[in-house]
């Protein structure tokens, strides 16, 4: 059971992952709010049951971006063409669903390079949630380990998964230790013949 302090960080690092709205390019209405960013992916928390395969152009605001996140220099929308992925309920009419880009402009990658930053640093205030560093350790193209990211993420306890830009076989995975461990997401892999081992924590 949570302490009172730690209800309170958990309430707080929440509300960080869930004021940023992202929009639907097409009408500009907010198709969800940012739980999770990586240089090659989104997730959203959203109450639409949004069709998986299906193509999206996604919008954040530079606005939001400077008011929320506090990113100095943001342009004025950062547009994203992304295909979903996964969608999982986690309550009634409340939903996190995984995209994935599918094209992307090198400006583009390098902004959310910064936010990805930047989200990991703000989450990394308080001990509510752990941090652990995953090898992959058999040779997979890059589809597959976007696939096992995928998968990860699903996890019951998994709050965010980030395959490291300068060797994509390193998974960074945050997770709250009240609902899983790091010895249950390694063995979770291992059923499914996915060679892990564990680098940090």
């Amino acid at each position: 059971m949570l302490t009172p302090a730690e209800e309170r960080r958990n309430h707080k690092r929440r509300e960080l992952l869930l004021l940023l709205p992202v929009y639907e390019a097409e009408g500009n209405h907010v198709v969800g709010a940012l739980g999770d960013i990586s240089m090659t992916g989104i997730m959203l928390f959203s109450s639409l049951p949004v069709m998986i395969h299906e193509e999206h152009a996604l919008v954040l605001q530079g606005t939001d971006l400077q008011q929320i996140m506090r990113y100095k220099n943001a342009p004025e929308k950062i547009q994203l063409r992304a295909q979903s992925r996964w969608r999982t309920m986690i309550k009634p009419e409340l939903y996190k669903i995984g995209f994935k880009f599918t094209e992307i402009s090198e400006p583009t990658l390098n902004i959310i390079r910064d936010l990805v930053r930047q989200l990991w640093s703000q989450r990394s205030i308080g001990n509510s949630f752990v941090e652990m560093t995953l090898m992959i350790e058999e040779i997979f193209d890059v589809e597959k380990l976007y696939e096992i990211s995928d998968q990860v993420r699903e996890l019951p306890g998994v709050i965010a998964v980030s395959l490291r830009a300068e060797n994509n076989r390193m998974m960074n995975v945050q997770y709250h230790p009240e609902q899983t461990s790091c010895h249950q997401l390694l063995d979770t892999l291992r059923q499914q013949q996915i060679q892990t081992r564990l680098v940090r924590i």
